[in-house]
């Protein structure tokens, strides 16, 4: 069985959205005017951010409308050298390969959403942190319960 699930971000009150917190991306895609994050795992379910809502989730797809194409960008901390520099700043992968990220094992953090915008913290191995900034009027869920 599938649900699918809408929430807009260009009304007056910003929804809450399902948190996918620590569940592996299987999948991402850029394309006309979309961004699609796949998570299918036999036991989705049993993750905790999801639990409570959807017990019985085999899958879901989580597809991000861009408000124009190409407006999104994916950044990563990069820490300076510790006595020469210390703190650090964000550097912007420059319009990184999907696939290449989600082979270096990209997992979903959290999700911080404005009106119009959300900022997606996920972790790589590669990159560490890496955050996902994207312009974006609708999320859509869908779930596949089995």
């Amino acid at each position: 069985m599938t649900v699918t699930e809408s929430y807009a971000l260009d009304q007056g009150t910003l929804p809450t959205l399902p948190s996918l917190h620590d569940c592996t991306i299987t999948g991402m895609a850029l394309e006309e005017g979309w961004i699609t994050l796949r998570f299918e795992e036999e036991d989705l379910g049993r993750h905790d951010a999801i639990r409570c809502d959807r017990p019985q989730a085999k899958a879901v797809t989580v597809r991000y409308h861009l408000l124009s194409p190409g407006e999104y960008t994916f950044t990563r901390w990069h820490r300076g050298i510790r006595w020469l520099q210390p703190g650090g700043h964000y550097r912007e992968i420059e319009k990184p390969d999907p696939g290449q990220l989600v082979a270096t094992g990209l997992e979903y953090l959290y999700c911080h959403v404005a009106y119009c915008s959300v900022i997606i913290s996920l972790y790589s191995r590669k990159y560490r942190e890496v955050y996902l900034h994207a312009a974006v009027d609708r999320v859509e869920y869908r779930w596949r319960e089995g």
